[in-house]
């Protein structure tokens, strides 16, 4: 009897601390999108503008298209 319990309590214990590192994954990855998320429209620009270029494109910083996403919601 006691030695079901402690599997069972072992195989909780995993599945936590495999939800603890899932989740400090997915917060790294979080926060280096959000650090990195302007040079990272910066760079598809240019190679749109490799590809095609007589195509118009803009590059807003994420905080201008924030702003215009909260504009945009106020004519709505």
């Amino acid at each position: 009897m006691k030695r079901r319990f402690q599997r069972r309590r072992q195989r909780g214990q995993t599945i936590t601390e495999y939800v603890l590192i899932v989740a400090v994954v997915v917060v790294a990855a979080v926060s280096i999108l959000c650090t990195f998320s302007d040079t990272v429209r910066d760079k598809i620009v240019g190679i749109i503008h490799v590809f095609d270029p007589d195509r118009e494109t803009t590059t807003q910083g994420s905080e201008e298209i924030l702003q215009n996403l909260g504009s945009d919601n106020e004519a709505n």
